[in-house]
């Protein structure tokens, strides 16, 4: 008997990034409140019920798997994407299939996210440097 090992989801999913939180808060923006609550119910398997549509935005980012998985959505439209990349300044050619927009998104996080990064690890620096003059 060959041994079939799945993957267990939850082992895959990760927090989102603040770069990719606040780029949803952008992108679900477009949607309608039914639509909200429908990714709510299909993402959380009807086990959640938000009372409210910044409840079920957070559900929905709670409960993907992960920000790539989100994107591809059915009711993530292509159109939404191609707005949201617009209010970064990114700008894409119109003809951009869905799944070339969402790898744009998801580049334009991790940069957000490294600069993040290289910030962070500045600031603790300078703050050792400082210490170390001080002694």
């Amino acid at each position: 008997m060959a041994g079939i090992i799945m993957a267990d989801s939850r082992l895959s999913k990760r927090p989102m990034s603040t770069a990719e939180k606040a780029g949803f808060q952008v992108i679900l923006g477009q949607l309608s409140t039914d639509e909200i609550l429908m990714i709510t119910k299909t993402v959380t398997n009807g086990l959640v019920t938000p009372e409210n549509r910044a409840e079920a935005v957070k559900a929905i980012v709670d409960y993907s798997e992960n920000a790539e998985q989100l994107l591809r959505r059915h009711k993530i439209k292509r159109d939404y994407l191609f707005h949201y990349l617009r209010s970064q300044n990114i700008i894409v050619s119109t003809t951009l299939e869905k799944a070339l927009l969402i790898q744009k998104i998801l580049e334009h996080w991790r940069k957000q996210t490294g600069s993040h990064q290289t910030t962070k690890v500045a600031i603790q620096e300078i703050g050792r440097a400082s210490c170390r003059e001080r002694v």
